[in-house]
């Protein structure tokens, strides 16, 4: 390496023009401190070669770069510059958060305005009275497959709307209900899926037991449903 001034100087500020270009892009916090520890140890490196380069005009008794006042100068040089990368690596660290996309506050999830009352008669009454026909015996065609796992899709996640209507008394029986309810229904659809009126009927049965039990806490024993 030439030993000048001039040289030295432009060593410390590609190595700075280095830290400061990395700051200007998007990295995360583990490039960031590898970009960190790689500056440092060059900038150390080529501060002991400069200091190495310098002490033959020491010996020599040179004024210039050689004297004490000199090799103190490449100190001060070297101090200065690893002050100013670390202020640019501080801005490295720091830029990704700055420039992060905020995530917006999720809008949350509120039922329509309406009454129990209302929302079961609207959910419910239709599927389950079309239901009560259509599973009286075996359907016959693919249409009345289609309708029956219609109705009972209906059903199963009206049973978790249920989750959003929770009463003021007794939740956790609530949801426990809920959940039975749905996943009855569930069990249902997906015999109607595979055309299997057996399993079907026995899931579907299942569900109007849940249903029924939830409306003995809830309703006083009212609308009692039968398959």
């Amino acid at each position: 390496m030439h030993c000048t001034g001039r040289s030295w100087l432009a060593n410390i500020s590609r190595l700075l023009k280095v830290a400061f270009r990395s700051a200007k892009v998007r990295v995360d916090a583990t490039f960031a401190e590898r970009k960190a520890t790689l500056i440092l140890r060059t900038m150390r490196r080529r501060y002991n070669t400069l200091l190495a380069c310098h002490l033959p005009y020491r010996q020599a008794g040179s004024l210039s770069y050689g004297t004490s006042q000199g090799e103190q100068a490449v100190k001060s040089s070297y101090r200065i510059g690893l002050l100013i990368a670390l202020v640019g690596l501080i801005g490295l660290g720091a830029y990704p958060q700055q420039s992060a996309v905020a995530v917006p506050t999720p809008t949350p999830i509120v039922p329509v305005d309406t009454n129990m009352h209302d929302f079961m008669e609207g959910m419910f009454q239709a599927p389950y009275r079309r239901l009560k026909e259509a599973l009286a015996n075996e359907p016959k065609d693919n249409t009345a497959w289609k309708a029956i796992r219609s109705d009972l899709l209906i059903l199963a996640e009206g049973s978790n709307l249920l989750a959003l209507r929770k009463p003021e008394k007794d939740q956790a029986k609530w949801d426990e209900l809920s959940v039975a309810s749905k996943q009855a229904g569930e069990l249902a659809f997906k015999a109607a899926k595979l055309k299997n009126f057996a399993e079907t009927r026995k899931s579907y049965e299942a569900m109007l037991v849940h249903c029924n039990e939830c409306h003995k806490v809830f309703d006083d024993g009212k609308h009692q449903l039968t398959p």
